[in-house]
């Protein structure tokens, strides 16, 4: 829980409680940019999952997932490394500080998002129906 509550403190985090119980299977952690313009907000981006198999986590560099795994704090699968859950709070402090390094990392990655385009009927090209060449 103290995991759950400093990732809730970050900007710009949605968390989605995945499972119908009372208490959830799951919860998936969301980058979002609720304050820019509709037209120039990034897409959602995961930062990570958090289920009883341990915390998914989307967005580390390659160089940070070199030092989780030679660490022996998580194991890669794919684009994202899967950290041990944490069983004392000096095992929380270490989750915490690979959970920020991602969101710093989504983060900036976001920001160099080239702006979404609106485009609109009268923008798009207008062809000629003829048949001369």
């Amino acid at each position: 829980m103290a995991l759950a509550d400093r990732i809730a403190d970050l900007p710009g985090i949605l968390a989605v409680d995945n499972g119908i119980d009372p208490l959830p299977v799951s919860v998936s952690v969301y980058l979002r940019n609720d304050h820019a313009p509709r037209r120039l907000r990034a897409p959602r981006m995961v930062l990570c999952d958090i289920s009883r198999d341990g915390i998914r986590v989307h967005g580390l560099d390659l160089p940070a997932r070199r030092s989780v795994l030679a660490s022996g704090w998580g194991t890669e699968s794919g684009d994202h490394v899967q950290v041990f859950l944490p069983r004392d709070d000096d095992e929380v402090d270490v989750c915490w500080a690979i959970l920020a390094r991602a969101h710093r990392s989504l983060m900036d990655i976001s920001a160099r998002l080239p702006a979404a385009r609106q485009v609109t009927h009268r923008d798009l090209p207008r062809f000629s129906r003829t048949t001369l060449q």
